[in-house]
């Protein structure tokens, strides 16, 4: 989804030296207002100035408690919900909010500690099932790939049980008519060892 405003909703120039307050209580001097697709509208403007009604630099976006409050609610994932704004601009509010990159590392990471025995125990499938619509990722996706990858770092790398391969879940799956490359990151093992598990099960049938 593109992270700009549809072309029917076109940017709108404000009143002559309308004014409003962001959420610390300054006044800021109104030059734009920009819809969103959220119900509320993101409005672009200066510092007031105490000396006169003087512009001077370029406009920046206005905390607004409703842009704090979207911002907020959709703190770990800040993609997904595009806004009419540039990211260095959304970085700055973010920064403004202390929901900054470095806060959602941290948070982030938070977030994989607290599922550190599933993450030992789940396949990287299973896991994806399990956490899928909770994912603490930017734009919200949780892919098997990824899990792997938090795994080993977490984790290191874990020699899975012996025989793990056996279970009619990993065989239906081997056999399924999904590309190889699809199931070695359905599984969180390279493509040759799906090749590796489909000789075995070859050779379990024939007996």
């Amino acid at each position: 989804m593109a992270r700009t405003v549809a072309k029917r909703q076109r940017r709108q120039a404000c009143r002559h030296n309308e004014t409003i307050r962001d959420i610390w209580g300054d006044r800021w001097l109104v030059g734009e207002r920009r819809p969103t697709h959220y119900r509320f509208a993101i409005y672009m403007g200066w510092p007031y100035p105490e000396s006169g009604l003087q512009k001077s630099g370029k406009a920046a976006v206005i905390v607004t408690a409703s842009l704090s409050a979207h911002m907020r609610a959709h703190a770990m994932r800040p993609y997904a919900y595009p806004l009419p704004i540039g990211d260095n601009a959304r970085r700055r509010v973010r920064e403004l909010l202390g929901i900054g990159p470095r806060q959602w590392m941290d948070a982030r990471l938070n977030w994989w500690l607290d599922r550190i025995d599933d993450l030992g125990t789940l396949s990287s499938a299973k896991f994806v099932a399990k956490h899928r619509a909770e994912a603490w990722t930017r734009m919200g996706n949780l892919s098997a790939g990824l899990v792997w990858k938090m795994r080993v770092a977490l984790l290191g790398r874990q020699r899975p049980p012996v025989g793990w391969w056996r279970s009619p879940e990993i065989r239906t799956l081997v056999n399924s008519q999904l590309s190889v490359d699809a199931i070695a990151k359905r599984l969180g093992v390279s493509p040759l060892t799906v090749y590796g598990i489909r000789y075995r099960i070859k050779k379990l049938t024939r007996r």
